[in-house]
């Protein structure tokens, strides 16, 4: 039924994904190396929300955003410890 409690708890899920990836990338620009998990965050609050929804596409970006996050997480990680 449209406006249930799935409808707001997937709502709020999305909305508490983008605060993260937002914060995440503003923290990005400061150089924090950990911004990265927030990003990482907040994307799987958007695969979530998008596989609950049956949203493939939009899954499969999230996915890929996701594992894009991580790889640079672990090359900032490796690239502190050369320095």
């Amino acid at each position: 039924r449209p406006g249930g409690e799935h409808e707001r708890m997937t709502n709020l899920g999305k909305w508490i994904g983008n605060g993260l990836i937002v914060g995440g990338l503003w923290k990005i620009g400061d150089k924090w190396r950990h911004a990265f998990l927030f990003s990482i965050a907040g994307e799987t609050c958007w695969m979530i929300a998008s596989g609950l929804a049956g949203d493939w596409a939009l899954f499969s970006i999230c996915a890929v955003f996701n594992v894009m996050a991580m790889r640079s997480w672990l090359k900032w990680g490796r690239e502190a410890k050369s320095e």
